[in-house]
């Protein structure tokens, strides 16, 4: 049983987005590319939206693009400080995609989210967090750590609802089993 998935980035950047070099390469078969790598992401997201096991997205960097849609995409999202999500879409003459369409305006409302789709701002971590996109900020350094300790934490939690209720009801430390 899957109790925890955390996506993350490797190195500084949690997503750029796509090479959209690639796009310009690919010239008259655009369209047969985009669908390639549209549709395992919306694939992608709907799986996570479908798991029972929570998503942690860990974000250092540039988020930006189908980046920024992932992000999001956690059910708790965490940033260091260095982070930089973006949805870039409209600076190439393209509509957001990867749920962000869906999932932005119930997350800081359809006045912010179609400003944020319009005119593209680069965001700083704490910009983020108010504006409901990001659960916790950290430093660059602890960001590893926090979201490791935060997915122990997730998946020794789940399954455990008879553990949970004795510990509400007799006000006492849990003990759960991590089945």
């Amino acid at each position: 049983m899957i109790r925890v998935v955390v996506l993350t980035g490797k190195g500084r950047f949690f997503s750029g987005g796509r090479n959209v070099q690639s796009f310009v390469a690919a010239g008259d078969e655009v369209a047969g590319l985009l669908n390639r790598i549209i549709s395992p992401l919306h694939a992608a997201i709907g799986c996570f939206s479908r798991m029972s096991a929570p998503l942690i997205t860990a974000i250092s960097g540039t988020a930006a693009g189908a980046g920024f849609s992932l992000a999001i995409s956690g059910d708790v999202v965490l940033a260091a400080e260095s982070a930089k999500p973006t949805l870039a879409y409209t600076r190439i003459d393209m509509s957001a995609d990867g749920g962000a369409s869906f999932h932005l305006p119930r997350i800081v409302g359809p006045t912010r989210a179609k400003e944020l789709m319009s005119l593209n701002p680069v965001l700083g971590a704490a910009e983020a967090k108010n504006s409901g996109l990001v659960t916790m900020v950290v430093s660059d350094f602890e960001l590893e750590t926090k979201t490791c300790d935060l997915g122990t934490s997730l998946a020794g939690n789940t399954g455990n609802s008879p553990e949970g209720f004795a510990v509400f009801a007799a006000r006492r430390s849990a003990k759960f089993t991590g089945r």
